[in-house]
């Protein structure tokens, strides 16, 4: 059994503390354990923030990455840089002998290209993260474009709702929505999100509910 985080928001939790949060449960599991990282989208805008900018995303991931591998690393917080390190290892608080895998939960080409270059594995979702050969691609352009090939057993995963309908049963039945309506609403406010952002067009699927979304949301 892994253990680990579905996605864990540095811009709302800092970086070494989330390194240390998951070296802590390793030291309960050891070699077992995974994080994965995003910038928020759904978390942030919950508690009324912007998600993370992609460069301070990556500087994150790779802040957490260099403490899971017992690097010293650059850190910058309140305007200062300082170098910092896991201390006390000798006490066997956590557990950073063991790997922790890092995976990177995103659905844009430039995030996903950080994924490729900084990550074990990528989370990402279909329709919004394109489809699984670009995904692939896009993971493959930023490792190359960092001088590396993808991590050794590179793992790529798909966030999808999957109900099976009882005999008889339609889509729209009360059971159905129960369980899988508020993911799909969650995608539906992505796009919305973004929408109001970047004024873009919606994508095809969603135009035959758009306006009425729209006016239920304002």
């Amino acid at each position: 059994m892994q253990i680990g985080t579905g996605v864990n928001v540095p811009g709302i939790r800092k970086a070494p503390v989330t390194a240390n949060g998951i070296a802590t449960t390793n030291r309960l599991a050891p070699g077992r354990c995974f994080i994965i990282l995003g910038t928020g989208n759904t978390a942030a805008r919950a508690l009324g923030q912007w998600p993370m900018k992609l460069k301070e995303f990556e500087e994150s991931i790779k802040v957490v990455k260099a403490l899971l591998m017992r690097e010293e690393v650059e850190y910058l917080y309140a305007g200062e840089s300082h170098k910092i390190q896991f201390q006390m290892l000798e006490h066997s608080f956590i557990d950073i002998e063991h790997q922790i895998k890092l995976y990177v939960a995103r659905f844009g080409p430039k995030a996903q290209q950080i994924a490729g270059d900084l990550g074990d594995g990528l989370i990402s979702g279909i329709p919004r993260g394109g489809d699984v050969s670009t995904m692939i691609q896009n993971l493959r352009l930023g490792a190359q474009n960092k001088g590396h090939n993808l991590a050794p057993h590179f793992e790529t995963a798909v966030l999808a709702n999957v109900i099976l309908l009882e005999p008889g049963e339609t889509i729209l039945s009360e059971r159905v929505l129960t369980e899988v309506g508020p993911a799909v609403l969650t995608g539906l406010h992505y796009l919305v999100s973004q929408h109001l952002e970047s004024g873009g067009d919606p994508p095809d699927y969603a135009k035959g509910i758009w306006s009425q979304y729209l006016q239920w949301i304002n």
